[in-house]
């Protein structure tokens, strides 16, 4: 499964432009589909263990 920057964003609740930057930082990777991202799940799943861990 992979989000789309504004499922993700829902998800979060947060918006399109933090998720983002979370990209451009490279703290999310993701890779592009046309003009949009798409964030696997294992990479959700492991910026927010690293959240919660920190």
């Amino acid at each position: 499964m992979t989000y789309t920057t504004k499922t993700l964003a829902k998800h979060w609740d947060c918006c399109v432009d933090s998720i983002r930057r979370l990209i451009k930082n490279k703290q999310l990777k993701a890779f592009k589909i046309g003009t949009d991202w798409r964030i696997p799940e294992h990479e959700v799943k492991r910026y927010e263990e690293n959240i919660v861990n920190e």
